[in-house]
């Protein structure tokens, strides 16, 4: 279960980081890199927490790993990127842009959905999160 909860949280962060930096590429946006700079850390804290639980001989340290673990996959893996980002700014579009509705907040926000890798990509970030909140979700209640 942990594995699971881990390589869908990771799958996510490589996933955003693909999506930002051929973002920044191809829209010669270079500020879509700042969450490469954060999630590539959160990743690797992410190990560490997984590493640092299994691995201590303290069941504090082990506690302290594992809510950390569970705050960086679901706070910020699954919440910010997945659903905020994977869904509010890339399903939800998609779905207003195919439906001919124009939402008037949206407006000179976001890219229009003319790249397939590019909404596919951001679309992907959404699913992977469905996946990764399941996990999550199982190995809480597995734990409580």
């Amino acid at each position: 279960m942990v594995y699971r909860a881990t390589a869908t949280a990771l799958a996510i962060l490589v996933m955003t980081s693909i999506h930002h930096i051929y973002g920044a590429e191809i829209f010669d946006t270079p500020y879509r890199l700042h969450i490469v700079y954060v999630s590539i850390p959160v990743a690797l804290v992410i190990l560490g927490c997984v590493a640092l639980a299994r691995r201590t001989a303290s069941a504090a340290v082990a506690r302290a790993a594992s809510w950390l673990f569970v705050i960086l996959t679901g706070l910020f893996a699954i919440v910010a990127v997945g659903f905020y980002e994977g869904g509010y700014n890339h399903v939800i579009p998609n779905i207003q842009y195919l439906l001919g509705v124009e939402h008037t907040l949206r407006a000179g926000l976001y890219e229009p959905p003319d790249d397939l890798v590019f909404q596919l990509t951001g679309v992907a970030q959404f699913g992977i999160a469905l996946v990764a909140a399941s996990a999550l979700w199982r190995l809480l209640s597995h734990h409580a």
